[in-house]
Formats: structure tokens, sequence, C-alpha cells
């Protein structure tokens, strides 16, 4: 089959395929091959039923993979499934984007509040959050999550999120230590040292510069202490 421009992930395995050309894919007889977009977030709904209808209260789970350039995008549309509500409105689309280290949902039209979940959100950002806040219903938590150590795969099971209410993921990135002892060899200039510390940091993405400098001021106190650098510059 001919695959569009693009990195295409299976959901069903860790295969990863380059787009624009022919490729061939394996297609066992106990599943059909379904490939997701880099760029894009999908929305399941993975317990199995009988019929649609019985699938109206299940929980959602959001496959989320970053492009190149660490965004994502996609809509969820939710309804009754049956009858003519979504004429008088009665439905909700929700647009979910990534956008440097926050996933957020908002509402785009509709009125509907369902009592849908979203059971998981699994995330293919090339790269491992330190630590994930949820922000929701004017509350922040931390959120729990696990990764695959092969393919760096993002899980978060349970967050405790509404699929057709607004919240916000927000991914804290941590601190590049070889870039912080790099630059924190000359500790007793803290604030030449802070300071090449926190734009380095910037540089490298990390979006939470709070989270940052707390950690440069105890790596930088330990500099101080034992008079040496973290590791050897690069």
């Amino acid at each position: 089959m001919y695959l569009p421009r693009g990195t295409w992930y299976s959901i069903h395995d860790k295969q990863v395929v380059e787009g624009g050309k022919t490729v061939s894919l394996n297609a066992p007889l106990d599943f059909i091959p379904v490939l997701q977009r880099a760029g894009s977030v999908v929305p399941l709904q993975t317990r199995l039923r009988r019929s649609a209808s019985q699938m109206a209260r299940d929980p959602f789970t959001l496959r989320v993979i970053a492009d190149g350039e660490g965004r994502a995008s996609g809509r969820v549309f939710h309804d009754a499934r049956d009858g003519y509500g979504y004429e008088r409105g009665e439905f909700a689309e929700m647009r979910v984007t990534l956008e440097g280290n926050v996933l957020e949902n908002v509402r785009v039209a509709g009125t509907m509040h369902a009592e849908n979940r979203v059971e998981r959100v699994v995330l293919r950002l090339g790269r491992v959050p330190a630590a994930i806040t949820i922000v929701a219903d004017g509350a922040t938590r931390p959120a729990q999550f696990s990764v695959d150590a092969e393919t760096k795969e993002v899980t978060i099971r349970k967050p405790e999120i509404r699929v057709t209410e607004e919240w916000k993921i927000v991914m804290e990135w941590g601190v590049c230590c070889r870039c912080v002892a790099w630059v924190v060899v000359d500790v007793d200039d803290y604030k030449v040292s802070h300071h090449l510390v926190v734009s380095i940091c910037i540089r490298h993405d990390f979006h939470h510069t709070s989270f940052a400098r707390t950690r440069i001021n105890s790596m930088i106190h330990s500099c101080k202490q034992t008079r040496q650098p973290l590791l050897p510059p690069h």
C-alpha cells in the first residue's frame, strides 16, 4: 500500500514506518494493521462490546504522537449516539493539542457534559519527562506514569479527567545535568554560573524555569560544598 509522507506508528506493536512510498505491512488474521501518523492525537475506546450503544459510557484512551517539532493535535466528538439531540447542540467537540510541554483539551463547540473519563493517556514524545502535572477542575496534582524502556512511550493511567471537560497535562523535562556541570566549574562565581545554567537550560528547551532553578540551586550548592564539578565538561 502507498503510505503518505510522515512517520507512522503501529497501534498494535512497536513498528515505525516512514511514509512517502509504497510499504508492505503484516496483516495477520487476529488484527487489522492500523497506523497513527506523528503529529496526531487519536481518541480510542478499547473495551470490547457487542454494539456501539454499549460503549456510550465507556472511558477513552488518548494516543498522542508528537511530530518532529514536538506538536500534535486532534479532535474528540462525543454525543448520545442516538436521536437528534446533536441538532440542538447536545454534543461536545473537543480539541486536543500538544504544544511544547503542554497537552491541552479545549471545547470547540457543543454543550454536552458527559461522565466519560479518560482512563489512559499514551504519549510518544521523543523524550521522557521528569515529572507530569495535571491541571483540572481548578486543582493541580501530580500524575503517576510509566515508561516503556524500548520505545520511551509514556503512559498515564487513571488521570482522573473527563473527555468533555477542559484540562491540561504539563510535562516537566528537568535539567540537563551535563550542561549544569559544564558551566558550574568555577563554584565561587555563583551569579555567573547561575545565569549561564539558566540560559543553557532555556536553549535546551526546558520550559519550567522555576523547576530548573530549584534543581540548579541544589547542584550549585553541592558543587560549593565539594568544590568539584558534578561531571566532566563536554
